[in-house]
């Protein structure tokens, strides 16, 4: 009854209702779904958004969204968020449950998604302070690991993360709801090893990096000028433009040799801000 009613108001050409969407052969359900790849998100320059706290992040950043999809069995919250969305230009659609969870990326979708276009990430647009914690995720493979990188220095009160030449792009759905949606919210750019070693060398950054073999621990670094941490990728190690930076290694007394890259990021800035409160 609910579906029939929204189809004829809007045919009748109700602003404010939803266009009806079931089928998932519709048009827009297959676009939808391309952007679960890399190659059509960069050459769309969009993304796609699911989840409350994610959307309601990036919504609350400026990110300009397309399109609003909402379930069936949406909720108040669901509902509210996708007007607000709407409310400032995104077009919305009320989508059944097959057609939502062919957009879904996620094994148990969410009751709301949001196609919106892909932020720059310009080196540019950073602004650090004065002694600036900053941590470059370097070629990182896995989407997860690069979304929880940046959910953790949100949580650690760094400054700003660097993807150098990210192999898994930021716009990737499992990097977003990794970051819980702090990608948006968050001082997040990308550039290559060599364009980010020059802009944070023209502002008296200082860098270092975290590698199993070194003969200095973390502990025993001062942590309190302004200073970058780079995180090399599990399966290639780190990037040659960083190889002549100061290395530092996170001590293991077990028989593994290291750890998950987002958990040794997470070490590293949370002993780098211990240092900066203690002083």
């Amino acid at each position: 009854m609910a579906a029939s009613v929204a189809v004829a108001a809007a045919r009748a050409g109700d602003p404010l209702t939803p266009h009806r969407i079931d089928s998932t052969q519709n048009d827009r359900v297959k676009a939808w779904r391309k952007l679960h790849g890399r190659r059509e998100r960069d050459r769309q320059g969009l993304c796609l958004i699911e989840g409350v706290r994610e959307l309601s992040r990036a919504h609350g950043a400026g990110l300009q969204f397309n399109d609003v999809l909402v379930s069936d069995e949406a909720g108040p919250t669901e509902q509210e968020l996708a007007e607000a969305i709407a409310g400032d230009g995104a077009q919305q659609f009320a989508l059944g449950g097959a057609a939502l969870n062919k957009v879904s990326v996620r094994s148990n979708s969410a009751q709301i998604i949001g196609v919106a276009k892909t932020p720059a990430f310009l080196l540019q647009d950073l602004s650090l302070p004065d002694t600036p914690l900053v941590l470059i995720a370097d070629s990182i493979e896995k989407p997860g690991n690069l979304g929880a990188m940046i959910r953790s220095a949100d949580g650690a009160g760094v400054n700003a993360v660097i993807a150098a030449n990210p192999i898994s792009d930021l716009a990737n759905p499992s990097a977003i709801r990794a970051s819980q949606g702090a990608l948006f919210a968050f001082p997040v750019a990308q550039g290559s090893p060599m364009a980010i070693k020059e802009w944070l060398t023209a502002r008296g950054v200082r860098i270092v990096a975290a590698a199993a073999d070194a003969t200095t621990e973390l502990w025993e670094y001062d942590f309190t000028a302004p200073t970058a941490i780079v995180i090399g990728s599990e399966h290639a190690g780190l990037s040659p433009e960083w190889r002549s930076v100061r290395r530092l290694a996170i001590p293991m007394a077990g028989m593994s040799d290291s750890l998950n890259a987002s958990v040794a990021a997470a070490v590293m800035m949370y002993e780098a801000q211990r240092q900066r409160e203690r002083a």
